[in-house]
């Protein structure tokens, strides 16, 4: 299973330019204001306040004050600001070239070196909020890093099983001293045989193999443990991320970067945001940082693309194993198993099949065999485990403002 989400840079390695830049008005010896904010260069003269933003100047230079009955369109916020002048300086005076209030919105330090001022807002929906008209360019998306699987607890149940009491019984012409050699005879009993009294392949006395009397020594196999494979079962559903930033709801927050290229007011110390109710002051750099100082109210990392291709490994069991069965047999003179010859206990897994010694050439009849005991074996549990990587790029750091200034 892959999960792949990729948002990305919006406009390239490089951000956009800050939400804020910092200007300043003078006012000359001639009693005309003059702002240093010309891409021309060099100083203009301008009808505006002190410290107003450039934006809200109807003639901010010289060269555009051409209109004589048609004003350039000023931008929508523009009214609240020329609605109360706009004009208190930090020192009352017009030489500070900085607000110390803002007409609407907050006051929030300059961007550090190297970092960007945007607007930023981390939303579940499907779509978080629009850019705003205050930064109409969407310059990154992007989500947190998708946590660590949680990965059921595998378990087994015992398996089912049988022991089944042994099926090969092999008379010799030899002793157990020299166990194989001399004439084997089968004393086998029945194929499928329970264990109860049976005179199957009864040997009669005195029989001679070879010269010799066929009934010397006994050797018989091990009970047999036949277990079917255990059943694995898991504690509970994998909980696995499943990255979706579209289609039916993101299982995962999406953050989105917003900025503008055009310089907006200054105030005491920074720069002067609009208010919008989505969107959260910031400033962004590339990797993972630490915040810089008046800029942790809020820190996210966030990536514009991830690939997860982690899973949970399936949960199983291995072999059963452990499992014991220990049989008592007997064996008989006589086909009713009344007069007993001898036996003893056998088990499954015993190193070798033992061998009992019996009088030279006494008749064989009935046999039988008894499970003492059968302990189930168990089984070892396998999966539940995260198999896969994930691999993430295009990683940023934002932190918001902490408080208004």
């Amino acid at each position: 299973m892959v999960r792949r989400v990729i948002l990305g840079s919006i406009v390239g390695s490089a951000l956009v330019a800050a939400l804020f830049v910092s200007q300043g008005c003078t006012l000359g010896e001639d009693g005309v204001w003059r702002i240093d904010f010309n891409p021309s260069g060099g100083w203009q003269k301008a009808n505006c306040d002190p410290c107003q933003p450039i934006e809200c100047c109807p003639c901010p230079w010289q060269e555009s004050c051409a209109w004589p009955n048609d004003p350039p369109k000023l931008p929508d916020w523009c009214a609240d600001w020329n609605a109360d002048g706009g004009t208190l300086c930090a020192d009352g005076g017009a030489d500070s070239g900085m607000m110390s209030l803002c007409s609407s919105g907050s006051c929030v330090p300059s961007a550090p070196e190297s970092w960007k001022h945007v607007a930023f807002v981390m939303a579940w929906a499907s779509d978080p909020a629009a850019c705003p008209a205050e930064a109409p360019d969407l310059v990154f998306e992007g989500v947190p890093a998708p946590p660590e699987p949680a990965c059921p607890a595998c378990s087994c149940d015992a398996p089912e099983g049988s022991c089944s009491v042994p099926a090969k019984w092999t008379i010799s012409s030899t002793n157990c001293d020299n166990a194989g050699g001399g004439v084997q005879t089968n004393f086998n009993p029945p194929v499928g045989w329970d264990g109860s009294c049976s005179n199957a392949n009864a040997i009669a006395p005195g029989k001679l193999c070879g010269g010799v009397p066929c009934v010397q020594s006994l050797t018989l196999s091990l009970p047999v443990i036949e277990e079917k494979p255990c059943v694995p079962h898991a504690a509970g559903e994998a909980d696995l991320p499943v990255l979706r930033a579209r289609s039916g709801g993101p299982e995962t927050p999406i953050g989105r970067v917003c900025a503008s290229n055009k310089p907006l007011p200054t105030c005491s110390g920074g720069g002067c945001t609009s208010t919008n109710p989505s969107f959260a002051a910031c400033v962004m750099h590339d990797g993972d940082l630490a915040c810089p100082e008046g800029w942790n109210g809020d820190r996210q990392v966030l990536y514009g693309q991830v690939d997860d291709t982690r899973e949970c490994s399936p949960c199983g069991c291995d072999a059963p194993q452990g499992g014991t069965c220990q049989v008592k047999w007997r064996i008989f003179s006589d086909a009713t198993c009344a007069a007993e010859i001898g036996g003893l206990d056998v088990s499954a897994g015993m190193m070798t099949a033992p061998c009992y010694s019996l009088d030279p050439g006494i008749a064989l009849s009935g046999k039988t065999a008894e499970i003492l005991d059968y302990t189930k074996g168990s089984c070892t549990p396998t999966g539940g485990k995260v198999v896969g990587d994930v691999k993430l790029d295009n990683q940023v750091t934002i932190c918001c403002h902490s408080s208004t200034m």
